[in-house]
């Protein structure tokens, strides 16, 4: 099976002060990857939080990672999405370790890797 990725906006109250979110659902493909490019216009302000949610069918594989970079190859989750566990829901919150996750404001590639083949989930990037 190809890989897929759908992105779903969900927007609060509004730009001012408001809360925004994308919901992004993904399936691994026949090696267990996946990737989706979001643009410079899809988030643009700090992320708040990113919760990585496994899919109660087909789970990813024990030890799947996600990355987001930017366009210049930052790690926006700055290590913290390796090792990530099948069977629960992980968060990375606002701050970890002292460490604001970053301002984005250009293009964002979200990859899913080493999930297991036609395996699921979905992750949602919560910004301001």
């Amino acid at each position: 099976m190809a890989a897929s990725i759908v992105v779903t906006d969900i927007h609060s109250s509004g730009r001012q002060g408001g809360m925004f979110a994308h919901e992004i659902d993904w399936v691994a493909d026949g090696s267990g990857d996946a990737t989706a490019i979001l643009t410079k216009v899809d988030i643009d302000g700090i992320i708040m939080g990113i919760s990585m949610i496994p899919d109660g069918v087909d789970p990813p594989d024990a030890n799947w990672d996600l990355t987001i970079v930017d366009e210049f190859g930052l790690d926006l989750l700055r290590g913290l999405g390796t090792n990530l566990v099948a069977t629960q829901v992980d968060k990375i919150p606002e701050m970890d370790n002292g460490q604001a996750i970053p301002c984005v404001t250009s293009q964002v590639t979200v990859t899913v890797d080493e999930a297991g083949a036609d395996n699921a989930g979905k992750i949602i990037i919560y910004w301001k």
